[in-house]
């Protein structure tokens, strides 16, 4: 994570491995990337951009056009019940590749403990 006075930038890099008698051999390998904008556009309203671009099995990395990666935008807010906080986000991604969905809307709530 980089934060400066404006912007917000956390990367995660994500290992997914699968077990059971249906699962592949290899780890799968996906970076997640969000950049926010610290400052609120409306009435403690954030915008943000965000992707996913999933790059296959490790022991197996495909081409780029066989990969999957999305990128948009998401626009999210903080608010509490009872006391408890919450953030909700909704945004929209697209595509930059033939093998990910052409558009997909993405939401997301939130508790942290």
């Amino acid at each position: 994570e980089l934060n400066n006075n404006n912007f917000k930038l956390v990367t995660n890099m994500i290992f997914e491995k699968k077990v059971g008698k249906n699962s592949s051999g290899s780890t799968e390998f996906s970076i997640s990337n969000y950049l926010l904008y610290q400052n609120p556009i409306f009435d403690d309203y954030y915008v943000s951009i965000l992707g996913f671009s999933e790059f296959g099995k490790l022991s197996n990395f495909s081409t780029y056009h066989n990969q999957e990666h999305q990128y948009g935008f998401q626009i999210e807010k903080e608010f509490k019940i009872n006391a408890v906080e919450y953030e909700f986000a909704i945004g929209y991604l697209r595509s930059l590749t033939d093998s990910s969905a052409n558009n997909t809307l993405i939401w997301n709530l939130e508790y942290e403990f």
